[in-house]
């Protein structure tokens, strides 16, 4: 894609800088540049003599373009900006704002199975605290949004979704924080 586009842009900025400074020598060795590299790109992507041809037509109707009619080729270089432009916009719009809005993956802050805790994955840590300040690790997590931790002296305890509020869990063995 780029050694299709990039030997027309070389033209183009080649007849600018003729349309600007008056240099026309500047134009006809950036155009020689681009026909060249857009010859040595057809010939490497296998284009017919047909298709070379054509692409190296491309560079003329750019120089009869914008020779011929300038505020013409002004307005099409413009168009093709605003739209090469625009469609980069549009890519980023759509991979930051529109795809994590409609993924499902949304944060509601609402509640820790919800959010991305000190585990990463979206679910409760690995290790929590008791009111001890005991390490209990995770050992199962269930679709039901209930986890089961243990601590070092084999006790085992069932977190539900219901008992979650911040960065901690009232449970019947008591109350659980993380950080």
């Amino acid at each position: 894609m780029i050694s299709t586009i990039v030997p027309y842009v070389l033209t183009f900025m080649g007849l600018i800088i003729d349309g600007v400074h008056d240099f026309l020598g500047m134009a006809i060795f950036l155009t020689v540049i681009g026909v060249i590299w857009t010859g040595i790109a057809g010939l490497v992507k296998d284009y017919s003599k047909k298709g070379i041809l054509i692409a190296e037509g491309v560079h003329g109707v750019i120089w009869i373009v914008c020779k011929f009619f300038p505020m013409f080729g002004a307005k099409l270089l413009g168009g093709i900006t605003g739209l090469l432009i625009g469609a980069v916009v549009l890519i980023f719009a759509y991979i930051y704002i529109l795809e994590p809005m409609f993924s499902g993956n949304h944060d509601s802050g609402d509640s820790p199975w919800e959010q991305e805790p000190s585990g990463g994955n979206g679910q409760m840590p690995n290790i929590i605290y008791d009111s001890n300040n005991r390490e209990w690790h995770c050992l199962n997590r269930f679709a039901n949004g209930e986890a089961e931790y243990h601590d070092k002296s084999g006790n085992t305890i069932h977190i539900y979704h219901s008992n979650v509020e911040g960065n901690s869990a009232a449970t019947s063995e008591g109350v659980f924080h993380w950080y």
